[in-house]
């Protein structure tokens, strides 16, 4: 799954029930079609807790996981701080913790976000992780449009690609939200989807879409009943 977007504050649920839309792609089949009606998910996380974005992540992740039964689904979360303590200094003693962690449990999913945890989990799966199902997220908001444009074309086959409207790039250069949406949708080889209605006219295929005239005439409303409450 690859993510192109610079709010994201607002839609981290929308990202969790991504996730766990993904979780059923990534072992073929829903958990309640599997034999063992326990099932245990591990996500890594490459840094703490520090931002809002990060910590509404976390939350939308929780609220979209939260409508499982507690006996159907185990979830376990680490957080590696790979900013501070970069893997290609600290990868050994992270590796050797999340071992003794996890070497002798059963894991049904891998769950890896940021693009430090994914590139960890790309170097040592095989060693930590063998067999064991996983989702890619990758955040493309840091690269310029053109060299994310360029990795959207090259996506492997069992991906999608989330669009969030983005007013800069990655290298400060500001963009229209919408051209920038058609772009994506042009240039990606996998299905992107997005969160506001008018991005159907761009491409996207679909999504938990805003309606934003809508929303704007909600507002207009809410605050006519508000100015008729104050002069009452």
């Amino acid at each position: 799954m690859a993510i192109l977007l610079n709010r994201i504050q607002r839609l981290g649920f929308l990202f969790g029930v991504c996730c766990v839309a993904w979780v059923n792609v990534a072992i073929g089949m829903p958990f309640e079609a599997l034999g063992d009606p326990r099932k245990t998910m591990l996500v890594l996380y490459g840094d703490p807790l520090i931002t809002p974005a990060d910590r509404m992540t976390e939350q939308g992740l929780t609220v979209a996981l939260s409508s499982r039964q507690a006996s159907d689904l185990e979830v376990f979360s680490e957080y590696l701080d790979l900013t501070h303590f970069p893997a290609a200094r600290y990868g050994e003693d992270i590796a050797r913790y999340l071992r003794a962690r996890y070497g002798t449990r059963k894991l049904d999913v891998l769950i890896a976000l940021t693009n430090t945890a994914l590139q960890f989990v790309l170097d040592r799966r095989d060693e930590l992780f063998p067999g064991v199902p996983g989702i890619r997220t990758r955040w493309l908001d840091k690269l310029p449009l053109q060299s994310a444009l360029d990795q959207l074309r090259h996506l492997p086959p069992d991906s999608v690609v989330l669009y969030i409207p983005m007013q800069q790039d990655g290298s400060g250069k500001s963009v229209s939200a919408f051209e920038v949406a058609r772009q994506v949708a042009e240039a990606s080889s996998v299905p992107v989807y997005g969160v506001s209605r008018p991005q159907l006219q761009q491409g996207i295929i679909g999504g938990a879409l805003l309606d934003f005239q809508v929303i704007q005439k909600l507002k207009k409303q809410r605050a006519k009943a508000i100015n008729r409450i104050v002069h009452r």
